[in-house]
């Protein structure tokens, strides 16, 4: 599932693709598997509908559910990225990840030096 997950495929491509044309479905997947939100199962409700013709959804118990475990985990690396990519924490993270390292090794010599002069 890692290297489905860590590669590009048409059918991940789709689901993006899908997903960003569709806002409602996006944001109604992202709370099902972000804040654990019980839908009920509606198909008569637009974004339930697309969900269940794309596939990515399925009734459960009453309940709307990620159909598949690949697509639950697809999302979610989705949604993080989506997250990560516009947050300021990770901006600065970029920004400042090479100060302590030097040729991908840890300046621990170069930076307890400093803190003992």
């Amino acid at each position: 599932m890692k290297i489905l997950l860590s590669e590009n495929t048409p059918l991940f491509d789709s689901m993006v693709k899908q997903l960003n044309a569709y806002q409602d479905l996006h944001n109604m997947i992202e709370e099902i598997l972000y804040q654990g939100k019980l839908a009920p199962y509606s198909p008569h409700m637009e974004s339930i509908s697309l969900g269940l013709m794309f596939g990515f959804l399925k009734g459960e118990k009453g309940y709307i559910v990620v159909a598949k475990r690949v697509f639950e985990m697809g999302l979610l690396n989705m949604f993080i990225a989506e997250e990560a990519a516009g947050s300021d924490a990770f901006q600065y993270r970029q920004r400042d990840r090479n100060q302590f390292t030097r040729n991908s090794r840890l300046k621990i010599v170069d930076y307890l030096g400093e803190q003992l002069l």
